[in-house]
């Protein structure tokens, strides 16, 4: 995994990672956005046939950002599951399996709009559940952006992606992490979610994602 240099905001520093998660160093909290287990599930149980494994993969991959950064907390701005129909006794299972393996970490969810159509979490997940959550009277973390002043607004929700154009016409959406002055748009962690390209305004940081690693953009 190819890591850039972190960025600064408001004092603090921040890394992206090419795994699409985000590590505060002083508070060793990784930060993730709209993971959606079960949306492969939701799809199977509606007829469409899709491929097995992506909560797998998922998962796995969370739980080695967890270790590789060695992260006591954890963050999800929103959408950890899909749907209802996504929530299957396989699914609930996998994810109490790594929260088993993961049993240390502090988690809290801010609710996303998956989430509220999902239903509640089980208890035992273990998991703080919340509609925003500030840290440090300046730093808040909600699922869609609404750009509250007083704070810098951490978000996810739209699934970012930059549009990158070649010669001959040729172009690539690469999913992103977006900062911007006063908030930042995180990408889709999970492995089966479309993107939405953005278009950045003057003066922001753009990571893009591309073969695994990290390709710092200015506008």
């Amino acid at each position: 995994m190819n890591e850039i240099s972190t960025i600064n905001i408001l004092g603090e520093e921040f890394q992206p990672r090419s795994d699409k998660t985000l590590f505060w160093r002083s508070e060793n909290c990784l930060i993730v956005s709209d993971i959606h287990l079960g949306k492969t599930a939701t799809f199977r149980v509606e007829g469409i046939p899709v491929p097995e494994g992506i909560t797998d993969s998922d998962l796995g991959k969370l739980s080695l950002a967890l270790i590789e950064t060695a992260a006591k907390k954890l963050i999800i701005t929103g959408d950890l599951f899909h749907s209802p129909k996504g929530k299957t006794t396989f699914i609930i299972d996998r994810f109490k399996r790594f929260r088993d393996e993961n049993k240390d970490i502090e988690i809290n969810l801010i609710t996303g709009n998956h989430d509220i159509r999902s239903g509640s979490l089980h208890s035992e997940l273990c998991i703080a559940e919340t509609d925003s959550l500030i840290i440090r009277e300046k730093f808040r973390f909600i699922h869609e952006n609404d750009n509250k002043p007083g704070y810098y607004n951490f978000s996810g929700h739209i699934h970012p992606a930059i549009r990158l154009k070649g010669k001959g016409r040729q172009s690539l959406r690469l999913p992103c992490f977006y900062f911007a002055k006063d908030y930042a748009l995180l990408p889709a962690f999970g492995g089966f979610t479309g993107t939405a390209v953005i278009y950045p305004v003057n003066d922001s940081i753009i990571y893009a994602i591309a073969d695994n690693e990290l390709v710092k953009l200015t506008s």
